[in-house]
């Protein structure tokens, strides 16, 4: 694999692994955060 796909992979878990954190903390369900990454993706878009 290039490096490149390797630091994005690294990334984007590291991502995850915040996500779940802030999830636990907060309460909030998968579905809501994805909602708002959604959301959020979708304002800078624009």
């Amino acid at each position: 694999m290039n490096d490149y796909l390797d630091y994005q992979k690294a990334l984007f878990d590291m991502e995850q692994e915040l996500i779940d954190r802030i999830a636990n903390q907060k309460g909030l369900t998968w579905k809501k955060i994805k909602a708002v990454i959604a959301l959020d993706c979708l304002m800078r878009a624009i």
